[in-house]
């Protein structure tokens, strides 16, 4: 797994690549609640290049947004690769992370 990060009007983008899984979600958790600890709070999910994530990433994507939500931000997925979506759909994430096509109608949330 890879991360990439970058702001863009004040949001924090994530951009991942590879796979979030058992053995990956620890280090995705560290580094997403490091940017929480600093009090970033607007945060996108760039998932174009996400191959796969497990329960263990949707675990830590849960425990980010109970977080973020106390401080009254927002977490939002950017473009979900195909096999993320599937992933997503059958745990119905939809209805709690808002996804967006790509990371500028993402951003646009947040205005």
């Amino acid at each position: 797994m890879e991360i990439i990060d970058y702001s863009k009007d004040n949001i924090l983008i994530l951009t991942i690549k590879g796979r979030i899984d058992a053995l990956t979600a620890q280090e995705f958790k560290e580094i997403l609640f490091g940017f929480i600890e600093k009090g970033r709070s607007s945060i996108v999910l760039d998932m174009h290049n996400l191959e796969y994530i497990s329960s263990a990433g949707i675990r830590v994507l849960y425990q980010a947004l109970n977080i973020i939500e106390n401080k009254q931000g927002k977490v939002v997925i950017s473009a979900p690769s195909e096999n993320v979506k599937k992933v997503f759909d059958i745990v119905e994430l939809f209805s709690d992370f808002p996804m967006h096509k790509d990371i500028d109608e993402a951003v646009k949330v947040f205005s």
